[in-house]
């Protein structure tokens, strides 16, 4: 049984100082309110190699942080929920802002089998990466950390971040800020962070973001997006292991309430409120997880191999696909083949598109709020396992971004019901970017040997972020069952043979 013991919890307050444009109240826009009821942002790094004492490297952490807060102030502060205007806002006043909430703990795992094993051991994972304390009701902290000391040598550093307050590209920029400071530079990489929704420009975006605040969480303050019915062997386990699971932390006695209360309405009413984020709250312990490294000649030929299909298909030349929709599509492919997917079967690929360039008038890239909306390429089984189909999910995936971010804020009002009408069973959720160079994360005692999104919620999901070296590519893939991660696992590194 891996065991990690928190020695301490501390805070890295907020500096109480001018904050740039918004200043200490920040209104969510509708990118943001979306995510209220998700579950945060986990990231863990993974350092074996890390000789510096325990000491000094809280020590560095701990300053550094502070000094990159009064950069990403909305991080420091707390998710707050306003009834008279039914606003959510991000409050980051000094009577109300509490800063970062600060773990140290210390760990017998062996970091090492962490950093090195393909197939995750995803309890160690889960113990390894803070929660915010499970959001149940605003106000809720946006942001937390915890290091580890390993018996054996080697640290871990885990963060959480509200999904409510920024994306994947505001989570990178925010953490290569933070390492560039831990490490001593005077000046954070790149143009200084923004962080004013008043930039998303849209006639009645005030309304929706409302709208769909009320449809996400209609119970706020009331965060009531895991009230469900959990999987059974949580009545026979303690308290803790809700936790790994990523429900909020609710007492036992709620959780045989919710499980007594089946045939009621009240139940009825809890699971519909809760509905839109369901999906997302399957029980982490039971998806099996596996990390593949793609060299960069593999994915050159995966891309040279969907050219000529493409030519064969629409009788023209087709651009040769980028990394992304190359992986992407290759990836759904065996997913459908795994899956065992046949004939007219419908299957679906999802992912996020960052918008900011999109905009009219565009966002500046250190823009650090959420800017993301979903993408969704369909295609029957057939099509994807009949010849030509890389190809063919390749052009899928294109055309579907390119509907999704050629008019980025067209009908965003309907937002909710386009992620409730989502197919689930047969669906791949694809998030992140080989952009995300997440191997160059030093801190200053050098690259991480290990970086995953602990944050894996269902049956399907695939993560995509830059390799450790030029041109690799990392794709991190949660299923269900473990004879379908064998088969998706021989499919989707097995050459180019499918």
């Amino acid at each position: 049984m891996p065991c990690v013991r928190i020695l301490s919890v501390s805070r890295v307050p907020l500096p109480p100082c001018p904050y740039p444009p918004p200043g200490d109240t920040v209104r969510l826009s509708f990118f943001d309110t979306f995510w209220v009821v998700f579950p945060p942002i986990q990231r863990l790094f993974l350092y074996p190699d890390a000789a510096l004492p325990f000491a000094s490297i809280v020590d560095s952490l701990k300053s550094s942080l502070s000094r990159t807060l009064p950069l990403f102030h909305p991080f420091g502060g707390n998710l707050t929920y306003l009834p008279a205007s039914g606003d959510a806002v991000i409050d980051c006043s000094a009577s109300d802002a509490r800063g970062v909430a600060f773990l140290e703990a210390e760990s017998d795992i062996d970091i090492r089998r962490l950093a090195e094993d393909e197939t995750h051991d995803l309890e160690p994972f889960l113990l390894l990466v803070p929660d915010l304390g499970g959001v149940r009701e605003l106000p809720a902290p946006v942001l937390a950390v915890q290091v580890t000391e390993f018996a054996g040598g080697g640290v871990a550093v885990g963060l959480a971040a509200h999904h409510a307050v920024t994306d994947g590209k505001g989570i990178w920029r925010f953490v290569e800020s933070w390492a560039a400071a831990c490490r001593g530079r005077g000046d954070p990489p790149g143009p200084t962070p923004l962080h004013d929704r008043a930039v998303i420009r849209h006639r009645t975006g005030d309304e929706i973001a409302r709208l769909v605040l009320r449809r996400m969480a209609p119970a706020l303050p009331k965060v009531l997006r895991v009230i469900i019915s959990p999987p059974p062997f949580l009545l026979v386990t303690a308290g803790r292991d809700l936790l790994p699971l990523s429900l909020n932390i609710f007492d036992f006695i709620t959780i045989m309430f919710c499980i007594t209360d089946v045939d009621n309405n009240m139940l009825a009413w809890h699971e519909k409120i809760a509905s839109p984020a369901v999906p997302f709250i399957e029980g982490r312990l039971h998806l099996r997880r596996r990390t593949f490294t793609l060299p960069a000649a593999y994915i050159q030929s995966l891309k040279q191999r969907a050219v000529p299909q493409s030519t064969d298909i629409s009788h023209c030349t087709i651009t040769t696909p980028s990394s992304f929709v190359a992986i992407s599509a290759h990836a759904w492919l065996c997913f459908a083949r795994a899956k065992a997917l046949a004939g007219d079967e419908a299957t679906t690929l999802s992912l996020a598109a960052d918008c900011r360039a999109r905009l009219d008038p565009p966002l500046d890239e250190a823009y650090a709020g959420n800017c993301i909306r979903g993408c969704f390429a369909q295609a029957a089984a057939s099509e994807l396992l009949a010849p030509g189909g890389l190809s063919l999910a390749c052009e899928r995936i294109r055309l579907a971004v390119r509907a999704g971010v050629g008019e980025p804020l067209r009908e965003c009002e309907g937002w909710v019901d386009e992620f409730e009408g989502m197919p689930r069973a047969s669906s791949v959720i694809v998030v992140g970017s080989p952009r995300f160079r997440v191997y160059e994360t030093d801190f200053g005692w050098g690259r991480p040997a290990r970086v995953e999104l602990v944050s894996m919620n269902r049956d399907g999901q695939v993560v995509l972020v830059a390799g450790r070296e030029e041109g690799e590519v990392q794709a991190t893939v949660a299923l269900s069952a473990a004879q379908q991660m064998e088969l998706f696992s021989e499919f989707f590194a097995g050459g180019l043979d499918g």
